[in-house]
């Protein structure tokens, strides 16, 4: 399922962004060892790195703020 998923994706984002046959062959066979589930895969993951590193950014924020205005009582 994971390798349709990827190769759909890999499709998608070479169409949009290339929108040549000849173009995506070059990049394909260049970049992705002639493969749409690499690429896919690779977009993909960045996509995921991405949002990953968001969320851990917006909580180290969240936590610092929340330190910030409710600092810890001293006993």
């Amino acid at each position: 399922m994971g390798d349709l998923f990827y190769y759909f994706i890999g499709l998608l984002v070479l169409w949009t962004k290339y929108r040549n046959k000849q173009k995506i062959d070059t990049v394909l066979k260049e970049e992705y060892d002639n493969s749409y589930y690499n690429a896919g895969a690779i977009y993909s993951l960045s996509v995921f790195d991405i949002l990953l590193f968001s969320l851990l950014f917006c909580s180290l924020i969240g936590v610092l703020i929340g330190i910030i205005k409710h600092p810890p009582i001293p006993t």
